[in-house]
Parts: C-alpha cells; sequence; structure tokens
C-alpha cells in the first residue's frame, strides 16, 4: 500500500519502550561548504513570505541500528534542524560531494492514537508548519537529544508521549503502554519510528484536549477514521495524495494487523 520512496527498515510488533539507545553527544562534524550551503537556504526559507514556523532545535542523528532478541537498538548522534532542510531529498548528493554520512538524518516517530471506539486519529497539517502543510498526518514530530531523555540517554518513547501532550494535550495517564509497529525511511531520506497507542478518552474530550493544545497551530483539522478493515482501506485509498508517507505506512502496518 505504500507509495512514493518511503522503505521499510524493520517491522514487527514489540512494547513501545523495547528501544535502547546508543548516543554519541558531541557536536555533528560539518564540512564548511555544507554548513553555509544549510545557512543560506535557513535564512532564505525564513524571509521568504508567508514562511512558516522555523525553529533550527538539536536533533537526533540517526547513525544505525539493529534488531536481536532484546529489541531494537539505536545508534545515534547530534545533527540539527536546518542541517536537515538542507539534506531533505539530496542524501545521494550531499554524500556524493562531502562523503558518507554528511546528509542530515534526523529521527522522527508518529503514533497512531486509537480511541476507545476503534477509530484512528489524523490531522490536517496547518498552513504555519516547515514540513507537509495541508497533509493528513497522524501526530508525530522529532527526537530531541536534550530534551527527550529517560535514563540520562535520548528515548524515543518519551519524546513521542512529548508531541502527543503538544499536539493533542494527552498525558500517559490518557494512553495505554504504546506499541512500536515499525522503523522506515521517507522518500526525501527521514528515518521514522511508527508506535500505536490506545487512548481512554471519548471524542468530545479529545478534541477538547486538541484544541487547547500548546501545539494546536500545527493542525488546521482532526479526523476521527474507522482504524480497522475495509472502511480504513477505503479511507485511505481515497485520501492517498493527501496523506504523508508515514502515515499511509501506519495504516498499513494496521490494516496488516486486522488481516
Amino acid at each position: 500500500m505504500t507509495t512514493g520512496g518511503w522503505r521499510w527498515l524493520w517491522r514487527g510488533d514489540l512494547p513501545a519502550a523495547a528501544v535502547t539507545v546508543d548516543f554519541d553527544a558531541a557536536p555533528p562534524d560539518i564540512p564548511a561548504a555544507l554548513a553555509a550551503e544549510a545557512d543560506a537556504l535557513w535564512h532564505a526559507r525564513r524571509a521568504a513570505p508567508g514562511a512558516p514556523r522555523l525553529f533550527d532545535g538539536e536533533l537526533a542523528q540517526l547513525r544505525g541500528w539493529d534488531m536481536d532478541a532484546g529489541g531494537l537498538h539505536l545508534a545515534l548522534g547530534r545533527t540539527r534542524y536546518r542541517l536537515w532542510l538542507a539534506s531533505a531529498g539530496r542524501r545521494g548528493e550531499i554524500e556524493t560531494r562531502f562523503g558518507p554520512g554528511a546528509a542530515s538524518r534526523p529521527l522522527a516517530f508518529c503514533a497512531a492514537v486509537l480511541v476507545d471506539d476503534g477509530r484512528l486519529v489524523v490531522l490536517e497539517r496547518g498552513a504555519a508548519v516547515a514540513e507537509g502543510a495541508g497533509l493528513l498526518h497522524v501526530p508525530g514530530g522529532h527526537l530531541e537529544p536534550d530534551r527527550h531523555r529517560r535514563r540520562g540517554r535520548p528515548d524515543p518513547r518519551t519524546g513521542m508521549l512529548a508531541e502527543l501532550s503538544e499536539e493533542l494535550a494527552l498525558s500517559p495517564a490518557d494512553l495505554d503502554a504504546g506499541r512500536l509497529l515499525g522503523l522506515g525511511e521517507s522518500g526525501v531520506g527521514k528515518p521514522e519510528l511508527l508506535f500505536a497507542f490506545r487512548c481512554r478518552l471519548d471524542e468530545g474530550a479529545l478534541r477538547r484536549r486538541a484544541a487547547a493544545a500548546r501545539d494546536a497551530f500545527e493542525h488546521a483539522a482532526l479526523q476521527l477514521t474507522p482504524a480497522v478493515g475495509p472502511a480504513l482501506r477505503v479511507w485511505a485509498a481515497t485520501r492517498a495524495a493527501r496523506l504523508a508517507e508515514p502515515s499511509r505506512a501506519l495504516v498499513e502496518r494496521l490494516l496488516a494487523a486486522g488481516d
């Protein structure tokens, strides 16, 4: 079902906490010419009419991964959002010019949030976001290595819970422990972890929370769609052009679980 440039790195079903991280906290070693390109693009994007909100935060760079009986293991370093904007869709070109590993590959994550009546929460991205404005996307974000931490290390589940708090005003008490359903990479070169959580709120409470969330500006509308079976398949097929790649991948995983 997934189209575009999405590729799966791993698919499975694990507890959401079954991810361990090795983190290199050293600053990224960026060639001066690449840093200059990133700076020029960043300033041009910020100066453009109707520019989206841009925040040049520290992000976690995916350097490698492996899987064993204990779960998924990630090797992470540091990168920055402005380096990602300069690298998006250009990994081959950048690594040809500057060497392997020069392109930014920030680790992102998104989550299928399933309300108790069996529906999936989908957000229409607002006009003010830097990526994917107008697309349909499940809640998500990037792993910020200095903010999303557990036991002294960057932690993807902690980061995903922070995004659910910021985008939907959901607390851990509103959710189950969650599942990890896959790791993939979008066509522009961004790796992404796919989670699923069940939410204990009904639709009315969920919508009230979302409207009052800190980052409510990121979504123009909230939709609820059936999360399993033919209805989900039809919903996704009729919206394929507007459905963001990671969200299509999550729908694929939900459909596979229901088959």
